[in-house]
């Protein structure tokens, strides 16, 4: 008999086994077997005696296989997989606040993606104070600062509108997206400036980091936006487009 038929025999009486556990203990006895043959080769043996041998010193594959299924009682292997439930729940639990931030992470993809579907200034909605559907123009200006993007992607305007004629739409996102979205007011700062010059602005806040921007300016002119955060700063200029262009 050489080894592997040994160690199929053994671990014919080891039905309580997993899997797993049936090849960890063919990997144990496959290398002592392999260590007593190398000693035997060591002194002068053959391959062939020095495996016969080594069998042989083993003893009765049936009763070693009993012996070890008798290592393995059932309330311990019970255990043992109560151990792994428990493991896996644990890391479930962990894992908690993660999953929890999974729908928000979903709409931070998407608002850096596809911003429109969330805000579009020449859509019109009937829910914002002015219900917009203007002509608008897309842009893409981009500022970064460390791990926050800023965006401006779109432009539109309104004559008549309170606090400024220029609407800007914007998005703001953090590069994980399962990290916590920033304050649309205390997480960051703007400061708009018109052709050189600083000029106020007004914001309406939107869902998943969206904002539409009121500033006095007009088509043509040049319009420079700078985020603050973390003690920095990062800053887009962008020259409006002309109505009819």
């Amino acid at each position: 008999m050489d080894r592997s038929a040994y160690c199929a025999q053994v671990l014919s009486h080891l039905r309580r086994l997993s899997r797993r556990e049936r090849e960890a203990v063919r990997t144990e006895l496959e290398e002592h077997m392999e260590d007593h043959i190398l000693a035997l080769l060591d002194l002068g043996y053959d391959e062939k005696l020095a495996e016969e041998r080594t069998v042989a010193a083993m003893g009765d594959p049936a009763e070693v296989g009993r012996e070890m299924e008798r290592q393995y009682p059932r309330g311990w292997m019970l255990l043992g997989r109560g151990a792994m439930v428990l493991t896996l729940l644990l890391a479930l639990f962990l894992a908690r606040p993660l999953l929890e931030r999974v729908p928000a992470a979903w709409e931070s993809l998407v608002v850096r993606c596809a911003p429109k579907a969330v805000l579009d200034i020449s859509e019109r909605r009937e829910d914002f104070f002015d219900p917009l559907g203007l002509d608008a123009w897309d842009l893409d200006a981009e500022a970064v600062i460390r791990d926050v993007h800023f965006r401006v992607y779109q432009v539109g305007y309104e004559p008549d509108r309170a606090g400024g004629n220029t609407l800007l739409a914007a998005v703001c996102w953090r590069t994980n997206p399962f990290q916590e979205a920033l304050d649309d007011y205390d997480g960051y700062s703007l400061r708009v400036r018109v052709d050189g010059e600083e000029t106020g602005h007004s914001m309406e806040a939107m869902a998943g980091g969206i904002c539409l921007y009121s500033v006095w300016a007009d088509p043509g002119q040049s319009l420079t936006m700078t985020w603050e955060i973390y003690g920095e700063t990062a800053a887009v200029s962008i020259t409006l487009p002309e109505v009819g262009s």
